[in-house]
């Protein structure tokens, strides 16, 4: 941070000092052809910041720039993407450049969609891919300098868009240049913002001496030194108590000059100024300054409405507090605009409120409506619910949220606001605003009036669930839940029986991720029977009871339940019961439908669940790529959508599909950005899958305690305890802890006798093998490998068959050894697992065998030289998609995707194309 002070002179004149600042905003200027970048200039109100960046401007114009601008308006904060629209609008002739999805995601944000292949309501992700896009194209001929001012007032989703702007600007020939006001709550303040920040210090006493010398009639003696002292170095505040004290109706004594905050003595200063104009003025101020940013012809027709004319503003204009442009009425200071609507009586701001409902554009004239609306409306009311509908469907949740929220304080009905704020908090929680908790907290005591509308009750409990998913409550979550389906059921037990279904859905995942103990999965299983003879779908009920006691229910369903794949809503549910019976070839194929389904709906929340699920089941049956490849995609997209519990399991898998491939520096830090990431302690499945990916980078590293304390831990979810038993068997008798994992291969082995899979049956006899000895290890290793060879996991079945081959070595059966290792060695090579490859080539050498040449160019040369990303586009591209089209499937630009591609062919040796398909091993 740069913290310097400056000198700012009148309007229109150049800016003095600011030296260092100046400076770094021409590097990055000049720079760009290596980068963009994103800069944040603070300070307080009238410090000068307009003044920097506009000298910016200037220099940007002077080096090429084409220059977009947006400005945040205070109160105006309730036309979803208004911020981005108005940055972005004159880049629309690129639009046709972009892919199909992306092309049609901005004409949906911008209200323009009415083209084929439109898309509604688009995730975050995706408008923040065709965003990027589309600043790529523009940028590709000249470089973008993006100035938005006072982004502390801008709109949420603008705003968060912005963000994520701000993380990839050096991939870009882009500039983002904003203002912010210090100490007001910004955007920018929030997780994900990464910019340079610029602050400006007030100016030092000779410089505003300077300042004051330079105004037409500087004051003197005590006068000065007091304008100097209230001003302290802010060159608008210096500019406006000079002309205030030498006003003829100033007090003519310093000391009886009132001493307040800095901007309220600024409002004081330009309010004295407009006190000074004549009536109808200060009521065409008060017009322009309720309109905020409405164009110049919707804020004079409201003013004529009033009885005013044009020329009544003539007087403000004169006076220099107000400029009129071609289409817009521009204050001189934000905080003129604050001062004229602050002090107009409140009968005052509602005629003027209403006056502009009749003469803006739809979504405005809605909102002035409701500001003119001091009582509940029910008229008024609906009219703010089809706005956030609209908004909704455009992608802007966060502004959804807020009509939702103020149509429910105007609500007559008491059903209608109940239902209106439960909108508000499912769409504030879709925009990751902080106030969803709050609002859902509001709807839980509304929900205990009988009159309550079941579905309703359920949606809310269903999104206090997934609120609480960060916050460490999930099991008081999972309660609500089930409670609330117990007491739907009313006196009969017959009651609500779909409602009470949706409820038990939520609370079975719930049950299933989490694993709470206690009495809460028997209750959920309580539930469940009861509902199941009042027709509810039988689909969705048969997977929540898998999900809850897969033991019960394995039998029936194992390798069938791709059949009732689309009875049940949501897919990463019938994947996940898949995995809860250890169905693991149709947890595979589930998990990829899931994924293709999801990206296909462009559910981004769904998407991410459902690529890390894949990427996992992608280690677990060995396709190391592809799961580097996965778990990259749900890294980037969960970050970039605020879903850091995702996230930090993401980064789990790559630590997992990492540690095989034998990079551990790179398994390391993916644990470490996981704990980070994860806040506060995961728990449940998402801990389990961490404590074992570091417990598989402890073995790999032969910390075998370490690993041991880990993989103990695993125990937190059955699912990830059953895959990982080879593992903490491993563990436990390489530190001596052999005793104290002899019980949970015992309890596995009974509940295997349920599922009947033959990849958890290859780790309990390799457990059995690793703690035995004699003839009872190799009959355990025998069997192991015969269940492996059906298992669907090859490189667990080639860790079985390393285990073995060391075993018969150290046995002295030499010959015996040298084919299991050999068929080891292979396996991981084919598979890219260079660390196990290295360790089974070492055996094979002390068996006297000499390792065949191990290194022909495939998909392990694939994983060790490209990145994960570069792994995802490569295989995309190997599977014959355009650049388009894969830049539609992993949320990037089709630039971005061409640059990766331009680094891939030098990595992997190749010159074309055409060539990936046999470079990846497919």
């Amino acid at each position: 941070m740069s913290t310097t002070s400056g000198l700012q002179t009148a309007p229109g004149r150049p800016l003095v000092g600011r030296r260092e600042e100046r400076t770094r905003l021409r590097q990055l200027l000049d720079g760009v052809d290596a980068g963009g970048a994103a800069v944040l200039v603070t300070g307080e109100p009238g410090i000068g910041k307009t003044t920097l960046v506009e000298e910016a401007a200037d220099h940007a114009v002077a080096a090429g720039y084409t220059v977009l601008r947006c400005v945040g308006v205070e109160h105006e904060r309730t036309v979803g993407f208004g911020g981005l629209h108005q940055l972005l609008h004159p880049l629309t002739g690129h639009l046709p450049q972009l892919p199909r999805r992306q092309q049609a995601t901005l004409a949906t944000v911008f209200g323009t969609d009415d083209a084929e292949g439109q898309v509604r309501a688009p995730d975050r992700l995706l408008v923040h891919a065709a965003t990027l896009g589309l600043l790529e194209e523009a940028s590709a001929d000249r470089p973008l300098l993006l100035l938005v001012e006072d982004v502390q007032w801008l709109d949420r989703s603008s705003a968060d868009l912005l963000g994520v702007l701000t993380r990839r600007a050096t991939q870009t020939r882009v500039v983002l240049l904003a203002t912010l006001r210090t100490g007001d709550t910004a955007p920018a303040d929030r997780p994900g913002w990464q910019v340079e920040q610029l602050q400006l210090a007030p100016l030092s006493a000779e410089e505003s001496g300077q300042l004051l010398d330079e105004l037409g009639t500087p004051p003197t003696g005590r006068l000065r030194a007091r304008v100097l002292e209230e001003a302290y170095g802010n060159p608008l505040a210096l500019r406006e108590l000079a002309v205030l004290v030498q006003d003829p109706g100033a007090p003519a004594d310093a000391d009886r000059l009132p001493r307040l905050p800095l901007p309220q003595r600024l409002e004081d200063a330009f309010m004295q100024q407009v006190l000074r104009l004549p009536d109808p003025t200060q009521r065409f101020l008060l017009v322009a300054a309720a309109g905020e940013d409405a164009p110049l012809g919707e804020v004079v027709a409201a003013a004529r409405d009033l009885g005013l004319h044009p020329l009544d503003l003539a007087p403000a204009e004169a006076a220099g507090l107000v400029r009129v442009l071609a289409h817009e009425l521009r204050f001189r200071h934000p905080l003129v605009r604050s001062a004229v609507y602050g002090a107009a009586p409140f009968a005052a701001r509602l005629a003027v409120h209403e006056a502009l409902a009749g003469s803006t554009s739809a979504g405005r004239s809605t909102w002035h409506r409701a500001a003119a609306t001091p009582d509940p409306d029910e008229q008024v009311a609906r009219a703010l619910t089809d706005v956030a509908e609209d908004a909704a469907q455009r992608g802007a949740q966060a502004e959804a949220s807020a009509a939702y929220e103020r149509a429910a304080a105007l609500s007559v009905d008491p059903a209608a606001r109940l239902r209106r704020l439960v909108e508000a908090a499912e769409t504030a929680r879709l925009a990751g605003l902080a106030s969803a908790a709050s609002l859902s907290a509001t709807v839980r005591p509304l929900l205990a009036d009988p009159s309550a509308e079941p579905a309703l009750a359920v949606r809310a409990a269903v999104t206090r669930w997934r609120l609480s998913a960060s916050h460490g409550e999930w099991a008081g979550r999972i309660e609500e839940l089930v409670r609330l389906a117990e007491d739907l059921a009313g006196p009969t037990g017959t009651a609500h029986p779909h409602a009470r279904m949706r409820a038990l859905s939520a609370a079975a995942i719930g049950v299933n991720v989490l694993h709470p103990g206690g009495t809460l999965p028997g209750r959920v299983r309580d539930a469940l029977a009861a509902v199941r003879p009042l027709g509810v779908p039988d689909a969705e009920l048969q997977v929540a009871l898998l999900l809850v006691d897969p033991l019960q229910h394995a039998a029936r369903w194992r390798g069938r339940l791709g059949q009732i794949g689309g009875a049940v809503p949501a897919p990463n549910r019938l994947a996940t019961a898949a995995e809860a019976i250890q169905d693991l070839p149709t947890a595979a194929a589930l998990w990829s439908t899931a994924t293709e389904l999801t990206r296909q709906a462009r559910e981004v929340s769904e998407e991410c669940l459902t690529l890390h699920g894949q990427a996992l089941v992608r280690v677990v049956t060995g396709d190391l790529t592809g799961a580097l490849a996965s778990a990259e995609l749900t890294r980037r997209m969960s970050g970039d959508a605020g879903l850091f519990i995702v996230q930090a399991a993401a980064l789990g898998v790559l630590a997992q599909a990492s540690t095989w491939t034998g990079d551990l520096e790179r398994a390391a830090a993916a644990l470490q950005q996981a704990q980070t990431t994860a806040g506060s302690a995961p728990v449940g499945r998402t801990a389990a899958e961490l404590h074992w990916a570091a417990g598989l980078l402890a073995l790999a590293e032969h910390r075998h305690r370490d690993a041991w304390v880990r993989l103990r831990q695993v125990e937190e979810h059955p699912v990830v305890a059953a895959w990982a038993i080879g593992d903490l068997t491993e563990a436990a008798v390489r530190s001596g802890k052999a005793a104290e994992v002899t019980g949970v291969v015992e309890q596995l082995e009974r509940d295997n006798a349920v599922f009947g899979s033959p990849h958890l049956a290859m780790l309990l006899h390799r457990s059995r093998a690793l703690l035995c000895d004699g003839p009872d290890a190799e009959d355990a290793y025998r069997a192991a490998t015969a269940a492996g060879e059906v298992g669907g996991a090859p490189l667990e079945l080639a860790r079985t068959r390393l285990a073995h081959g060391v075993w018969l070595r150290r046995q002295r059966q030499i010959g015996s050894a040298v084919e299991p290792l050999t068929e080891a060695l292979n396996a991981f090579d084919a598979a890219g697992a260079r660390l196990w490859a290295e360790r089974a080539a070492a055996e094979l050498r002390a068996a006297g065998a000499a390792p065949v040449d191990r290194h022909p160019r495939g998909a392990r040369d694939a994983a060790a030289l490209l990145t994960a990303q570069e792994l995802q586009i490569a295989h995309l591209a190997a599977d014959g998609h355009t650049n388009k089209e894969i830049a539609d499937q992993v949320y990037l630009s089709h630039r971005t995707v061409g640059s990766h591609l331009y680094r891939i062919f030098p990595k992997l040796g190749l010159t074309s194309r055409a060539q990936l398909r046999d470079a990846l091993g497919r």
